[in-house]
């Protein structure tokens, strides 16, 4: 975005429009640069992914040192009916959801993103309001134009552009120079024991140097006393040639060969060579001081650079470790070094590596600053989007684009949208209805949550339709649900060529899938063997004790580390600690007639909490059961038992709050009733499945964020696989 200068050119307008009646909205193509980064969130379970997209605007989901942190919040409020900081995510899918959604995010002319477009775009929007009780008629600006603060005109928008994407740049700049130093923080840490071996090294080398160096000396010194007694030697033996050829008899005498002539001719003979010997001595002595005088040159230059080694591994060795430590001292228990590995798991695994709270927060100005630069983008890009949205708007409304060359462009418009809002939940079922015009990769990410109760062939639409994939779940929760049978399933599998203990659910899901094409692997031992799974997260932040000790005993081979502080547990002050209710009681199927009663018994302390009467807040509460008829007949119990006071929706508030635990993945709440059932002595087949896996268990349990309520016959579920651990781990009443 902050590439453009002017960022309404960011759409080019593609020569096709619609027409609507009387008016028209131009298609335009989004320019690529912008495209890539649409993020989706899907699932097979409709609550999870509307919980991921609900809470991502809500306002507890940033720090309360960001007031400035909003975007077009005045919109968000009224799409999420509570308070949020702003409209980063939408909840789709389905048809009734992205109606909805289109009815305020576009049509509402008193919060909708249209009204606000049109405003900038220089068209006075008003708002008419009735007096319900007079009748009266008056106007007022739109609520979103007074609490949003639009621009006045294109000019305004531009200059409020250039400023956001000033601050943003700067941020960024910022934040960038810290992970760069961070970084090379990190690079000294890794290289320290390098760097102390290289000065080792060097400074061995410059010993051996500065030896060879003072070898070389004496050798050279050797050399010069030799050359200089081969010259002494020479000049001796060339005086006493030069003494005896002064005494050389006449030419006269030395023709006619002498006696004397002869003498003098043989006494030279010796001195000649002893002079010729000297002089070899000389020039044999000389050579050998120059190779010597050379080596002493070369090993001094030698020994030269290996001090300037030796000094610069030093330097680079004590400065990088100063470094470091400073940086050591600065982050604490955040420093990643040898020492930090040695620490216990779970201190390791709650320890934020790298980064302080003042490096945090510039990457958090950073976010801040990306935020007001959308804002101002969309303000400064108001025609086309307006068109561009008021389009897919359009096809929402159920509207077909005509022609093959306008549905070509729905990518285009669904890019516009995420400019706006950055992310869109689904269920995988609602993918193929929702993008059916969109080819593949068209979108940026997917995040599929609560991927280990899909199954694989769910998420292909929407893999396909995107260009990267992040897959989060846990592959000992819940299952995927499958209504077919295992032979046939397996018979399908077969006759594709699949391997069906590969791709054959519930054996199978999206997560363990993505687990073995992740890169990373992580291997677990547990008491059925091993299992590999990709990168696990584990550090725990939704359960309280005894919870998070029970999940972590029966799937996690207790390696998952706690970091939820307790909380507030104002069901837990009117029914007391966590325990596990003893409930001896006759068999109707699966049913239990005493467990519901005790459950209207808890009920209740919940619906009088005083004597006062008055309405109490709805509790945040799940009933679960592992049976579907227990689910059923307790539904129908409570429904009757006027206990529910709390609602005016009693039957809609037990099919939302009492159900199986299967309806519960990817939610939770202050406190779980678990109502076991299959309270007959001769139903061991019904409790050995429900705990010979720690999926039903596991999720049943780690529901309850404060309090877990068990309600069923201990003396029966204790010896049920997995229910030990939970009879070992709940006290009983």
């Amino acid at each position: 975005m902050s590439a453009f200068d002017d960022p309404s050119t960011a759409l080019i307008h593609s020569g096709e429009r619609i027409n609507l009646g009387q008016s028209w909205l131009h298609l335009y193509r989004l320019d690529s640069r912008l495209k890539g980064f649409e993020m989706i969130v899907a699932s097979s379970n409709n609550k999870a992914v509307e919980n991921v997209s609900a809470e991502l605007p809500g306002l507890k989901a940033v720090a309360d040192d960001a007031p400035d942190l909003r975007y077009f919040k005045t919109l968000s409020d009224t799409v999420f009916e509570r308070e949020t900081w702003g409209l980063i995510a939408a909840v789709l899918g389905n048809a009734k959801n992205r109606s909805r959604f289109k009815n305020i995010f576009w049509w509402n002319k008193d919060v909708g993103l249209s009204t606000y477009l049109a405003e900038v775009s220089g068209t006075p929007q008003i708002f008419e309001e009735i007096d319900p009780e007079t009748g009266a008629r008056s106007t007022r600006p739109p609520r979103i134009i007074t609490a949003e603060n639009p621009p006045r005109s294109q000019d305004e928008a531009l200059r409020r552009w250039r400023q956001a994407r000033a601050a943003f740049l700067a941020a960024l700049n910022e934040s960038r120079t810290m992970l760069a130093t961070a970084e090379r923080i990190r690079g000294f840490a890794a290289a320290l024991p390098r760097f102390a071996r290289e000065e080792a090294e060097a400074e061995v080398a410059a010993s051996l140097a500065g030896d060879a160096v003072a070898r070389s000396r004496a050798a050279a010194e050797k050399a010069r006393t030799l050359h200089a007694d081969a010259l002494a030697y020479r000049s001796g033996a060339e005086s006493q040639l030069a003494e005896h050829d002064r005494r050389a008899p006449g030419l006269l005498a030395r023709l006619l060969r002498t006696q004397g002539a002869r003498e003098w001719r043989s006494a030279r003979a010796p001195l000649a060579a002893t002079d010729q010997q000297a002089r070899a001595e000389v020039a044999s002595a000389a050579q050998r001081l120059a190779q010597e005088e050379k080596a002493l040159e070369e090993a001094t230059a030698h020994s030269r650079s290996a001090e300037s080694l030796r000094v610069e591994a030093a330097r680079r060795h004590r400065e990088a470790r100063r470094e470091v430590e400073a940086w050591r001292e600065r982050l604490g228990d955040r420093f990643i070094d040898d020492a930090f590995w040695e620490k216990a798991h779970a201190d390791k695994q709650k320890t934020s590596p790298w980064l302080d709270a003042e490096q945090e927060r510039l990457r958090d100005d950073v976010f801040i600053a990306a935020m007001a630069l959308h804002r101002a983008f969309v303000d400064a890009a108001t025609k086309p989007l307006r068109h561009n949205l008021g389009a897919l708007m359009n096809v929402f409304g159920g509207r077909a684009l005509p022609t093959a060359e306008k549905r070509a462009l729905i990518p285009d418009l669904w890019s516009s949208l995420f400019l706006v809002v950055p992310l869109v939940s689904t269920t995988f079922a609602s993918v193929e209805r929702m993008f059916r015009d969109l080819p593949p990769e068209s979108l940026g990410w997917l995040f599929v949550d609560e991927s280990g109760q899909a199954v694989p062939q769910a998420a292909v639409g929407a893999i396909f339709r995107t260009r990267r994939s992040v897959v989060v779940g846990d592959p000992v929760q819940i299952e995927p649900v499958v209504t077919l049978p295992d032979r046939l399933t397996h018979a399908v599998c077969r006759h594709f060529g699949a391997n069906p203990d590969r791709f054959n659910a519930p054996d199978a899901s999206v997560q363990t899938l993505a687990d073995t094409a992740s890169p990373f692997q992580t291997e677990l031992e547990n008491r059925q063997g091993s299992r590999t799974i990709g990168v696990p997260l584990l550090v725990h932040r939704r359960c309280s004790e005894p919870m998070f000790s029970i999940s972590n005993a029966i799937a996690y081979e207790n390696l998952m580390v706690n970091a939820k502080e307790p909380g507030d547990s104002p069901i837990g002050k009117l029914l007391g600690l966590s325990r596990w209710i003893d409930v001896r009681g006759r068999a109707e199927e699966k049913w239990c007639p005493e467990e519901g009663h005790k459950v209207l018994k808890l009920l209740r302390k919940l619906a009088y909490p005083d004597l006062t009467h008055r309405k109490p807040d709805a509790p945040d509460l799940y009933i679960v059961t592992p049976f579907v008829v227990v689910a059923e007949r307790l539904r129908k119990l409570v429904e009757e038992s006027a206990l529910l006071v709390w609602t005016e929706d009693p039957r809609g508030w037990t099919f939302e709050r009492i159900g199986t635990v299967h309806t519960v993945q990817g939610r939770e709440a202050e406190t779980v009733i678990f109502i076991l059932g299959a309270p007959a002595a001769d139903q061991r087949g019904a409790r050995a499945w429900a705990g010979s896996k720690p999926n039903l268990l596991n999720v049943a349990v780690s529901r309850a964020k404060e309090r877990l309520y068990v309600v069923g016959n201990r003396e029966l579920w204790r010896t049920a696989g997995l229910f030990s651990e939970l009879d070992a781990r709940l006290p009983p009443p």
